[in-house]
């Protein structure tokens, strides 16, 4: 989300430019779709499959509903608030019934911690970002600062527990190993010939 004016200035004309505004809002419905397709083991674990198709209707039926109300007036945003609004209703519908029948224990506040920062970063990263930058140079800022925000935003809430630090602290340093060996290995050695001393890669 926060690299889309950039990207769609890079691969579109101006008259395109503005349907980057959409980018957060089909996001957040591909968020809610996943939600729907991991929540709803439940479901499966019970034989209760019948429920899908109810609640993909009840969602089709919003969705058209959505549409025909918000498109006339607001356009593609219209839209892409009604698209949005129907995965929501698929995810809402569909989770409530499987947690209901088979509740699974979810790490609810890792998951809240995860998607705090992903919120926090990019709006801070959108809202400080420049747009009158190239298109190129906008994706790398945007890239690099969104990763690292949203990095620092799990670290700061607390999201990561004492084992994966120890991980992630044995990946570094392994990776500073590797950089350290590779840097003597790229040293150049003395070595003699014919009675004098040469530098040989």
């Amino acid at each position: 989300c926060a690299t889309a004016p950039a990207v769609v200035r890079l691969f579109t004309t101006a008259q395109f430019h503005s349907a980057a505004a959409v980018t957060p809002w089909i996001a957040l419905g591909v968020m809610f779709q996943g939600i729907y397709l991991l929540g709803s083991i439940g479901l499966v674990i019970t034989k209760r499959t019948k429920v899908y198709p109810l609640s993909t209707g009840a969602a089709a039926t919003v969705s058209v509903v959505a549409n025909m109300l918000l498109i006339p007036r607001y356009g593609i945003m219209g839209a892409a608030w009604a698209n949005t609004i129907a995965y929501a209703t698929l995810a809402t519908g569909t989770v409530g019934v499987s947690w209901y029948v088979y509740r699974i224990p979810y790490e609810w506040g890792r998951l809240l911690r995860i998607a705090a920062a992903a919120a926090v970063s990019y709006v801070l990263v959108s809202s400080t970002v420049p747009r009158n930058l190239t298109p190129l140079v906008g994706i790398l800022l945007s890239t690099m600062g969104t990763t690292l925000m949203y990095a620092m935003m799990l670290m700061v809430s607390g999201f990561f527990k004492p084992g994966e630090m120890r991980v992630l602290r044995d990946i570094r340093a392994r990776a500073l190993q590797w950089k350290s060996a590779r840097a003597v290995r790229d040293e150049p050695t003395q070595v003699e010939m014919a009675g004098d001393i040469v530098d040989t890669p």
